[in-house]
């Protein structure tokens, strides 16, 4: 479409014209430049007092030195190309098309600004809105989720009518419910719940649960917002707005997203208590999450715990230890001319896809293997693995030869280059080559050298620069040069936005019995799950293990009253199993309640005009005031609850009763 815009541009005479800045309007239509024309329209010598500088967009700075008519022109053919971008984007391309106009004229600034512009168009054709302004509208996205569950109730209203008139029993009526929505909302492209590719039939309860999902307005918001944020990161990438030196792994406006999602967040566990259904104890809910794996801090312990473990163990199996590098073809990343409109989740996709065959393959050739994986991402955002292995030593060269088989196997060809240079360096004495060099912009084998440091030394560095940068205080990140602690914070925010794991282990024991055995306060009965239970509270992962694999505990869960929004039954945890014997860890049931926040109120009374009576207003200090911004108080809502009226925000009531503010 592009492509035709810019041919019908270079069959302009006017825009040519415009080229050589001799373009004239008159009533806004394009006049040719020759001294005909000044002849028979003495009024083009008065066009020079009209051009003057004129700024396309009222946000943006940059300006163009044009006529008023020309200014129009520009307007029409520019601000269309823009109009999806938010603001920002359009800030800087905006400017951009400026500088090279008033250098350059027309031509030369809108063919740049296309040749930017063009991969965006193609990123947003494959987004599932007809409408691209619901990605900059929450409102109207809202809006859409509202009628879209308003439609689907409509039609299963219908279809509940035709069900008892052909008299199909509650079973098949609720099943056939579900695969009709689920075919009337397919065009959105939107996985439908309990999506299981057709592998098992869905239960009838899972049909009603994914039936009361589909006539659910929050359900739709959640998904559409979700398809907004990734497109929007998915146009920033396409703009260049992620790579180094700019704003590496996400962009900027990912990153605020982000920051305020967690500023949120722990506003939400400050406001909220855990309460003992029996004791009526409450303790802090932010307190209680610091303690678990949801801090960072403790993530990153827990994780270098384990991976100590599995290198003990392996030293003392004999095993050895290679740290192998996995990186996607061109095709996916942003800085290759071959980029094929990937996004990070494609990618990311890619590499477990090419996982599963990998490991499908060494599982035939009996191949035993434990270890880690690391998933993080390029400046451009394009995931790679880095994945630390632990092999016996006679299969070690087969198990490498095999995951060098499936890393080159995809767009093979576009190696060659690298097998020529490989081959002429061969015959450099001075410089010996390996045949490695060939592959190694897609997989890299490295085997650790015990001798020169650990295996789990060898990859902290990338456990902790992928959680919160601790250890590595004042370091940098090579890739994007930068702190490590922002690195870290950019990095998790890119992991949360394209919902990619970045740790994953295997062949090795269950990380949730471990967890829970560390809850248990008492020693358990049962000699063996004792063993596992000690292990487990000393922090000994290779202890752990070794007891597991004599006794393999397993959770015992446990079905409560209660059901969520969507009458599916609430599971928990309620202790471990050794075949017929549980032992129950958690003893006391919890529930949240939120808490009666506390404020500092001083009361000032003020006088209005004097026909006006006297009203008590409340002033509080900025610590307080804060804290309710980050709850969603805005400028005119504090004045408003300040003034002694009650609040709604976020569906939740907030009023001031003698003097502590209360929220229902």
């Amino acid at each position: 479409m592009m492509t035709q815009e810019i041919q019908q541009i270079n069959d302009n005479s006017f825009i040519n014209d415009c080229a050589h800045g001799r373009a004239l309007i008159e009533k806004e239509k394009p006049v040719k430049f020759s001294f005909d024309n000044i002849v028979k329209n003495p009024t083009v010598f008065h066009q020079k007092a009209d051009r003057k500088n004129r700024r396309l967009l009222p946000f943006a700075n940059g300006e163009i030195i044009s006529t008023h008519a020309h200014y129009k022109y520009v307007r029409a053919q520019v601000l269309p190309l823009v109009e999806y971008l938010n603001r920002d984007f359009q800030k800087s391309l905006i400017n951009r098309f400026c500088e090279v106009f008033n250098e350059f004229e027309f031509l030369r600034a809108y063919k740049d600004l296309t040749t930017i512009v063009n991969p965006v168009t193609d990123v947003l054709k494959l987004c599932t809105f007809e409408d691209l302004t619901l990605l900059l509208d929450d409102v109207k996205r809202q809006d859409l989720a509202d009628s879209v569950a308003v439609h689907c109730k409509h039609q299963f209203d219908n279809f509940t009518k035709t069900a008892m008139r052909l008299g199909f029993s509650f079973d098949e009526f609720i099943i056939k419910s579900y695969d009709l929505l689920v075919e009337l909302t397919a065009f959105h492209k939107i996985k439908p719940p309990y999506n299981n590719k057709g592998k098992t039939p869905l239960t009838p309860e899972q049909c009603e649960s994914g039936i009361l999902r589909f006539l659910d307005g929050e359900y739709w918001q959640d998904k559409f917002d979700l398809i907004a944020k990734r497109t929007n990161e998915h146009v920033a990438i396409a703009l260049g707005k992620v790579r180094k030196k700019y704003s590496p792994y996400v962009s900027k406006g990912a990153l605020r997203d982000y920051k305020q999602q967690q500023d949120n967040s722990k506003a939400y566990l400050e406001m909220m208590d855990v309460v003992n259904t029996e004791t009526g104890a409450k303790q802090p809910l932010a307190e209680l999450v610091a303690l678990g794996s949801a801090n960072p801090e403790k993530r990153r312990i827990e994780l270098m715990v384990r991976c100590r473990g599995l290198e003990d163990i392996a030293t003392k199996e004999g095993k050895e230890a290679v740290f192998l590098t996995f990186t996607a073809p061109s095709k996916y990343h942003k800085n290759s001319h071959k980029w094929n409109l990937s996004s990070p989740r494609d990618t990311s996709d890619y590499l477990c896809t090419m996982w599963a065959q990998l490991r499908a393959h060494l599982a035939r050739l009996e191949v035993d293997y434990n270890g880690v994986r690391v998933s993080e991402p390029h400046c451009d955002a394009t995931p790679h693995w880095h994945i630390l292995l632990f092999v016996e030593p006679e299969k070690r060269d087969l198990l490498i030869n095999v995951c060098r088989k499936y890393a080159t196997a995809e767009d093979e060809e576009e190696l060659w280059v690298s097998w020529k240079k490989y081959q002429v360096a061969v015959k450099n004495k001075k410089n010996k080559a390996s045949r490695a060099h060939w592959y190694s912009p897609r997989f890299v084998a490295e085997i650790i050298d015990h001798e020169k440091g650990s295996a789990t030394g060898y990859i902290a560095k990338y456990i902790s620069k992928n959680i919160n940068g601790s250890k590595m205080v004042g370091m940098v990140d090579d890739e994007a040069e930068i702190q490590i602690d922002e690195s870290a914070q950019r990095v998790t925010a890119w992991a949360s936005l394209w919902s990619i794991r970045q740790f994953q282990f295997f062949g090795a024991a269950s990380v949730s019995v471990w967890r829970e055995c560390r809850r248990a306060k008492d020693p358990f009965e049962n000699k063996d799950m004792e063993l596992v239970r000690q292990a487990a509270d000393k922090g000994g992962w290779q202890e752990f293990t070794e007891n597991m694999s004599k006794a393999k505990l397993v959770l015992v869960y446990e079905d409560s009253d209660e059901t969520n929004d969507y009458n599916e039954t609430i599971t928990r945890v309620k202790g471990v199993r050794l075949r017929d014997l549980v032992e129950v860890v958690r003893l006391e049931s919890f529930e949240l309640q939120k808490r009666s926040l506390s404020l500092s109120w001083s009361p000032v009374i003020n006088c209005t005009h004097q026909n006006s009576e006297q009203s008590n207003n409340w002033t509080l200090s900025d610590k307080d005031k804060n804290n309710l911004i980050k709850m969603g108080f805005d400028g005119g809502s504090l004045n408003f609850l300040l003034s002694g009226n009650a609040v709604f925000i976020r569906g939740q009531k907030f009023e001031v009763v003698n003097g502590q503010l209360i929220s229902n």
